[in-house]
């Protein structure tokens, strides 16, 4: 789903309680349950049930240092996970591997190392933990699935050479779910279900491409967004609309989540920053007026659903939180992306005003 402090192992308390608005809620959801061709379809309204007063987070937990242990010191952190008994797994893309710190924060071991061996990564973007005691590992410049064990043992390598990810998300079976980059006639993105060798088993969805054939690049365009639930179900959406997908592991759709909102104005600063993106010769940008309906989803181990928006205060996001059946619970506003939500722990990375990163840990409190 990113602040100042960079002594690693610092532990102290900050207590946070942000009110959304001025409503006073009454524990009443406002919305409704229909069914269409068998999918349950949540409808909910502009307002939550409870007011952002009823969710607090207590800083518990930073790993990072600007010198010192090399342990404890990261390049480019990109990707974090936690185990079942908390110990925290942190992917340092430029350095090629993956840190294992306890849950009191205390370096255990490092996973791999640059090169394009067994065992060795060379572009590492995402990583995932499973069920099944396997750390998998989309190892880009190497065109592969790098699986080793949560204790650091090489165990192989799959090739992806067919398949290129641009974020991959793997289930407890191990098989595994990304988007992708189709070029052809008709150039899209694909959200798509493997198994645990690559062998394509569905498409969950399809969404345009962000370039037109027109050379035209459709500046703050939708894109599909997912993650996958405890219950090895995909939790989805392609944000032109406020609808989130429930599919099953068959690619059955179970679930529909929807809800009112009032869309963000894309602002002038946002417009003025796309001048220092330059476009290839013979690109142009097409800017719309209003951003889409959200940017994110993240799904915690109690399969309520974090939805981050483009709504935003003092350049922080909200966040809308929906119960596991897609009641909208809360809306907060958090000054972190949450990465890995826990056993009400949220972890996130957080980079300061001179680039140094940190692996943050939150403890939540719901006062319901």
């Amino acid at each position: 789903m990113k602040k100042k402090v960079t002594n690693g192992l610092i532990l102290f308390p900050i207590f946070l309680a942000l009110l959304c608005n001025c409503r006073k809620d009454n524990g009443q959801w406002q919305g409704k349950i229909e069914h269409h061709n068998g999918v349950v379809v949540v409808k909910n309204p502009i307002d939550p049930i409870y007011g952002a007063e009823s969710f607090r987070l207590k800083e518990e937990l930073s790993i990072g240092v600007k010198e010192g242990l090399k342990e404890y010191m990261f390049s480019r952190v990109r990707d974090v996970d936690v185990d079942d008994v908390g110990n925290i797994y942190a992917l340092d893309q430029k350095e090629s591997h993956i840190k294992v710190f306890d849950k009191e924060g205390r370096y255990l071991r490092t996973i791999g190392q640059r090169g394009q061996g067994p065992g060795e990564l060379g572009a590492a973007y995402f990583f995932s933990l499973t069920s099944q005691g396997h750390l998998l590992v989309e190892d880009v410049s190497s065109r592969r699935l790098a699986f080793f064990s949560l204790g650091g043992e090489f165990i192989k390598n799959v090739s992806s050479a067919k398949n290129f990810f641009i974020r991959s998300e793997a289930d407890s079976k191990e098989c595994l779910y990304g988007i992708m980059v189709i070029q052809d006639d008709n150039p899209r993105y694909e959200l798509r279900k493997f198994s645990p060798a690559l062998d394509v088993l569905h498409t969950v969805m399809s969404s345009p491409s962000v370039l037109t054939r027109q050379n035209t690049y459709r500046a703050f365009s939708p894109m599909i967004t997912f993650d996958v639930d405890r219950d090895d179900n995909v939790v989805f959406g392609y944000p032109e609309t406020y609808e989130i997908n429930i599919y099953d592991p068959s690619g059955k759709p179970v679930r529909k989540i929807c809800k009112v909102f009032k869309p963000v104005e894309i602002a002038e600063e946002e417009e003025k920053e796309l001048a220092n993106h330059q476009l290839p010769s013979g690109f142009s940008y097409d800017i719309p007026k209003f951003h889409c309906a959200f940017q994110g989803i993240l799904v915690d181990d109690q399969n309520r659903i974090y939805v981050r928006t483009w709504e935003k205060d003092n350049g922080n996001y909200y966040y809308d939180i929906f119960t596991a059946e897609g009641k909208y619970l809360v809306k907060v506003l958090l000054n972190f992306t949450p990465l890995v939500i826990k056993k009400d722990k949220i972890y996130a990375i957080e980079t300061d005003e001179e680039g140094y990163q940190t692996i943050k840990r939150y403890q939540v409190s719901w006062l319901l």
